[in-house]
This record gives structure tokens, C-alpha cells and sequence, in this order.
């Protein structure tokens, strides 16, 4: 029997984001209301994604990164962060019993590497491909990568500033282990 999943974010209040982002309450909520601004899935609630981008966008206010520039490109940045969390949430986050569980490693395992980053890419419910873990800035330049060394490795002298979003996923881990629960969806009625 084929089962659906879906996953469940959690939550996070003004004093959460005040402490991951290291500003005042309306500070922090201003940034968490412009990356929902700027983000095509931002819901109304402080959810992880919501949280991972205003965590990313105070990130790149504190490397002088202008929002304007990233905001775009950021996006990938955040899809790998979210991925990574709920990675490592699979195991800890899961609710069902037993043989549901046993149902979804079979589903979710299938030891294609890209098959099941776009497993969970599907219930995170991204539907991008791209999402890389360095968001670099090279003057008016703002691209995401995953490998930072090859860009340090042209050789020419231009300033570089780089967020990583394993940084960012690593705030959101340990400020709060229960990011993301799963579980089998609800049978259609």
C-alpha cells in the first residue's frame, strides 16, 4: 500500500526570533515580515522556513549584504538549509506507528542520493531543483554555490562575502530540536 506523507512545521514567536537573530523584537519582526514580503511560499505564521529566512536575512545585514541584491538568489540558500533540518528531523520527528514508520524509511531510503533530496524536497512541498549552501557576494554579483572554494580560488583580488546556510540551519538546531514532525497523511474522505 502506497502511503502519502506530509510534514509539519514548527512554530516560532517574536522572543524566538529575537534570540536567533540577535536584534530587538521589532527589529527581528521587521525582517521576518520583509523576507515574507519577498519569499513566493512565506506564510502568514513563523514557521522554519519563515524563521530560516529571517535568520538569513539578519545573517546577510551582519555581513553588509544588501537585501536587494540577495533576497533572489537567497532562495536556494534556504531550500538546502530547510532540506538539511528536516534531514536530520526525519528519525526523532516521525509519528506513527511501527509498520508506518517501516513504510516511509521504504519509501524515503532508496539509496539514490538525488531521488531522495527530491523526496523531501516534495514533502517540504519546494519544487525548485536548485538549492545550494553558499550564497556569495562579489561587489553587485550575488550567486549561490556549494562548493565556497572554488570560488576564493580565481585568483583575483575582489571582495568576497559568503552565508552559509548550514550556519543558519545550525542557529535554528539549537535553539529548538523539534523542527519538523512527519507523519502519514490524513486518508481523502
Amino acid at each position: 500500500m502506497m502511503m502519502n506523507w506530509v510534514a509539519k512545521q514548527a512554530n516560532f514567536d517574536k522572543s524566538g526570533l529575537k534570540v536567533l537573530t540577535g536584534r530587538n523584537d521589532q527589529q527581528s519582526l521587521a525582517l521576518a515580515e520583509r523576507y515574507r514580503l519577498l519569499s513566493p511560499i512565506a506564510g502568514r505564521e513563523i514557521d522554519v522556513e519563515r524563521a530560516f529566512g529571517t535568520v538569513g536575512f539578519a545573517a546577510m545585514e551582519d555581513a553588509g549584504i544588501s537585501l536587494a541584491v540577495a533576497s533572489g538568489p537567497f532562495r536556494e540558500l534556504m531550500y538546502y538549509g530547510l532540506g538539511a533540518l528536516a534531514q536530520t528531523s526525519l528519525r526523532s520527528g516521525f509519528v506513527g506507528t511501527a509498520e508506518q514508520w517501516d513504510q516511509f524509511l521504504g519509501w524515503f531510503e532508496t539509496g539514490n542520493g538525488n531521488l531522495d533530496q527530491r523526496r523531501l524536497h516534495e514533502l517540504l512541498e519546494i519544487h525548485e531543483r536548485n538549492a545550494n549552501r553558499f550564497l556569495v557576494v562579489t561587489g553587485e554579483e550575488c550567486f549561490t554555490t556549494n562548493n565556497k572554494d572554488d570560488v576564493f580560488e580565481r585568483g583575483d583580488q575582489v571582495v568576497r562575502k559568503v552565508v552559509d546556510a548550514n550556519k543558519i540551519a545550525d542557529k535554528l538546531r539549537n535553539y529548538r530540536s523539534d523542527l519538523f514532525t512527519f507523519e502519514p497523511a490524513s486518508p481523502a474522505r
